[in-house]
């Protein structure tokens, strides 16, 4: 089979296998190890000696190796434990305090809010209650 139609036939299997109910993790994952292992076939080989093997082995060290991605689950946990121990609700109420003789004093606590607690998703520490 020619590279182009290997190409499509790629293609139009992710589309397929997607849109049978598979999470596209790990479609892309097993069409990814599938194309691969015929890419890198070797028929004087046997089969369990292909590249692909070897490839996927150093992609994924690459990816534990990768400085960045520690960040992710710590940006995750900071979030959950500013969550849970209520920082950004005693923070606003602080902030409150400190502009109560300020016309409008709401604003400011929750522009104050936002902007140093951006980082755990909350939009509003305290939604208006009517």
């Amino acid at each position: 089979m020619s590279d182009p139609a290997l190409g499509l036939l790629m293609l139009a299997l992710i589309v397929v296998v997607i849109m049978m109910g598979f999470a596209t993790a790990f479609t892309l994952m097993g069409l990814g190890m599938f194309f691969g292992f015929i890419a890198f076939y070797d028929p004087s080989h046997s089969w369990t000696q292909n590249k692909v093997f070897d490839l996927m082995v150093q992609r994924t060290y690459g990816a534990m190796t990768n400085d960045v991605l520690i960040s992710i689950p710590l940006f995750v946990l900071m979030g959950y434990v500013m969550e849970r121990g209520a920082l950004v609700d005693k923070m606003f109420y602080s902030i409150q305090l400190a502009f109560r003789n300020v016309p409008a004093s709401n604003l400011p606590a929750k522009k104050n809010c936002n902007a140093t607690c951006s980082d755990n998703g909350r939009q509003d520490p305290r939604p208006d209650r009517r």
